[in-house]
């Protein structure tokens, strides 16, 4: 067991629901001063989609990384960590020397997620129009993420491109989702 007594909380891993196949979730610490810290990018196994073994999975996969200083589950009175098969009593922990991090997850969880922009159309777009999504630090001095679709006209209707971005931004975005939040 590892002991985190001198480590601070800074997010917690929440399902309300099971994971889908092929989801992948991301744990992201950021430092404000420096933009970026560390990624974990965590596929979630077939074998544990419901929603009180991924999280679990998640909190033992975060605790697998020698490479980042986050660790992941519950801590007891002794400052012990303990991972759990439960919606909500996993939390992320940084040592205290680090408490300038912000961490935030991809979990499936929608009060998780805010929305930002909207994917709308007003008309066809021109074949050959390549549509690019990037996400960068608030600073601008650093890329995250690079998403690029081109449009053909196959997929180029008012109707049809929208749905093809958010297509795209479920399928390979480490930072985004796209959808109608119910």
């Amino acid at each position: 067991m590892t002991n985190i007594s001198n480590w601070i909380e800074k997010g917690q891993i929440v399902s309300q629901s099971d994971a889908i196949s092929g989801e992948r979730v991301n744990v992201f610490a950021i430092n404000p001063d420096e933009d970026f810290e560390a990624s974990i990018l965590c596929p979630i196994p077939e074998d544990r989609l419901d929603m009180y073994s991924w999280p679990k999975y998640l909190a033992d996969f975060i605790n697998g990384r020698a490479d980042v200083h986050l660790k992941a589950g519950e801590r007891s009175e002794n400052g012990e960590l303990n991972t759990l098969g439960s919606s909500y009593r996993n939390f992320i922990w940084v040592p205290a020397e680090d408490s300038e991090l912000k961490v935030f997850t991809t979990c499936p969880y929608l009060d998780n997620w805010i929305s930002n922009q909207n994917i709308s159309s007003a008309g066809d777009l021109p074949s050959g129009t390549t549509v690019k999504i990037i996400i960068e630090s608030a600073s601008g001095r650093k890329k995250y993420e690079e998403l690029t679709l081109n449009i053909n006209s196959q997929n180029n209707t008012m109707y049809d491109w929208p749905s093809r971005i958010a297509k795209k931004i479920n399928q390979e975005s480490n930072f985004l989702k796209a959808g109608e939040k119910k």
